[in-house]
């Protein structure tokens, strides 16, 4: 096929698929450096420090910063979302390359917070996909996104492991610096977001009623607020507390299975590949079955997934916590799934005030990880298997109000129907 007529087709693929592929790309390359060293980082960072509860702190700062997200509401208003985008990607570079020359907690927490400031632009990546110019279903595009960006996760720490032997720790930080830097690359030949106005519809199984043009609203009242919005808070709570209790153990996992249950690097790094791809199997069978079920069902099995994951850990032996550390994926597709579904909710039932809602529920759910990272970090260090009990009571406790919330919320769309 000559130039010219690979031109001509490529003139002829919509504009969309274009930007999608080119997010697509950035998001691959930067996964894949991410997760080459995610999974030894905090062995790495203990090394250093030698202190646990230090290295549970340094690695809660990017989710303490999540606050910044809220910016984003703001800034996607004011500036285009691509812009936003590249800023997402930019500010994380330097990351790795602090790690990489760190002797210290100094330079580690240095290059958290550089890590951390992606947090403020973080809802540009779903904002840009839900207001394009595009007809087609917004959340299957941004699973799509989703499952690729997983698919990167599993090859990542696999890589990690083998560059990890070859280069040692520091080597494979600089080579993700140079994928962080080609990622950023990636989101700036993208093309301008072009957002359409979408029009309003009823969710299903939310039963949030759209709200009256704000002209007709010229002083705000917080009675008439909850009346219109109070579902959506409903949802919002419960799509950031899972992640926030599925995250009490998180940061110390590699640490806890190098130090309580013997697994060398490369096993930590088969590990954690095995959640990266539970992750993707379950993303996968979202994408394919998700628009027949109902958001409850869907948060309701993933919880069920990860408690098992937790049960799991207070056994032993290689084979043992690579399935477990398998089942734990499930937080990786809670995260993506809850995130998509409430975008979903707010574009539907929330107009023009999507972008703030988005803003504020990443940020939020960021600090509520923040604090779950720092309990689980306390807990470590009375008993390293207490932050994984912690889990499963925090979503005992979960599972029993959301019951009651679907209840709740199937009564009043029955009400209403009637």
């Amino acid at each position: 096929m000559t130039m010219s007529k690979l031109s001509a087709k490529l003139r002829g693929v919509p504009r969309f698929y274009i930007d999608i592929a080119f997010l697509f790309i950035a998001e691959v390359l930067w996964v894949i450096g991410f997760q080459m060293y995610q999974g030894q980082l905090a062995v790495y960072m203990n090394d250093i420090v030698d202190n646990p509860r230090l290295v549970s702190f340094i690695q809660s700062v990017g989710s303490f910063f999540g606050i910044l997200a809220l910016a984003a509401g703001f800034l996607s208003r004011r500036i285009n979302l691509k812009w936003l985008l590249v800023l997402c990607w930019g500010v994380t570079v330097p990351a790795p390359l602090l790690f990489a020359l760190a002797h210290s907690a100094t330079l580690l927490l240095i290059g958290q917070f550089c890590y951390s400031l992606t947090t403020m632009f973080a809802p540009a990546v779903i904002l840009y996909i839900f207001d394009y110019d595009y007809p087609g279903n917004k959340l299957s595009v941004y699973l799509l996104y989703c499952l690729v960006s997983q698919v990167a996760s599993v090859v990542g720490p696999t890589i990690g492991g083998a560059v990890a032997t070859f280069c040692g720790m520091r080597g494979m930080l600089l080579i993700a610096f140079v994928l962080f830097s080609l990622s950023t690359l990636s989101t700036m030949m993208m093309s301008p977001a072009k957002p359409q106005a979408q029009p309003r519809a009823a969710v299903a199984d939310t039963a949030v009623p759209a709200p009256s043009d704000a002209s007709a609203r010229p002083r705000f009242s917080l009675s008439r607020h909850l009346r219109t919005y109070g579902v959506i808070y409903g949802w919002m709570f419960f799509f950031m507390t899972l992640p926030a209790i599925q995250s009490i153990a998180e940061p110390l996992v590699s640490v806890f299975l190098s130090d309580h249950r013997g697994l060398t690097t490369a096993q930590i790094g088969y590990g954690f590949t095995g959640c990266c791809f539970g992750g993707v199997l379950l993303t996968m069978l979202i994408r394919k079955y998700g628009e027949k079920t109902s958001a409850f069902a869907v948060m309701t099995a993933l919880a069920v997934v990860f408690a098992c994951a937790d049960f799991g850990f207070h056994g032993a032996g290689f084979w043992l916590m690579l399935a477990m550390l398998t089942l734990r994926g499930a937080s990786k597709t809670v995260i993506f799934y809850a995130q998509g579904k409430f975008t979903e909710i707010t574009e539907q039932s929330a107009g023009a005030q999507k972008g703030m809602f988005v803003s504020a529920f990443i940020a939020v759910r960021s600090l509520l990880v923040t604090f779950a990272n720092n309990i689980g970090g306390s807990l470590y260090v009375k008993s390293p298997t207490l932050p994984f009990a912690a889990e499963l009571c925090g979503i005992a406790v979960w599972l029993g109000l959301f019951v009651l919330f679907a209840l709740r919320v199937r009564k009043k769309a029955a009400a209403s129907e009637g």
